[in-house]
């Protein structure tokens, strides 16, 4: 089923992921991906080990700067943002059960 306009909440545009780029060692870790996600819908990203599926999850949660394309979660676009200022809130998941002395910011941090 096709998202229409008006119900995608995360739009993922050609995205690409390329590291070391411009360089001789240059590695494509995401190569032009597409799809968009309405609010409330539940999305599974799988594929072999090595595919991307890390990095453009990293990506949409605005914690990996994209090569090429744009990511708009919520109607915010957070391509060209420093992947730093992302909310701590996009990664609270990660968070839970691990290191209850810290904050989910400052294990992030490193």
């Amino acid at each position: 089923m096709r998202v229409g306009e008006e119900e995608r909440y995360v739009e993922v545009a050609e995205v690409r992921k390329v590291y070391r780029n411009g360089t001789a060692e240059a590695v494509e870790a995401v190569s032009s991906v597409s799809f968009s996600v309405a609010r409330g819908e539940f999305v599974a990203v799988l594929g072999p080990s090595g595919c991307g599926k890390s990095t453009l999850l990293m990506m949409v949660g605005g914690l990996e700067a994209v090569t090429g394309g744009h990511i708009t979660v919520g109607g915010e676009p957070l391509t060209g943002r420093a992947p730093a200022s992302a909310s701590c809130s996009r990664i609270r998941h990660c968070c839970r059960g691990r290191a209850p002395t810290t904050t989910c910011c400052s294990r992030s941090a490193y």
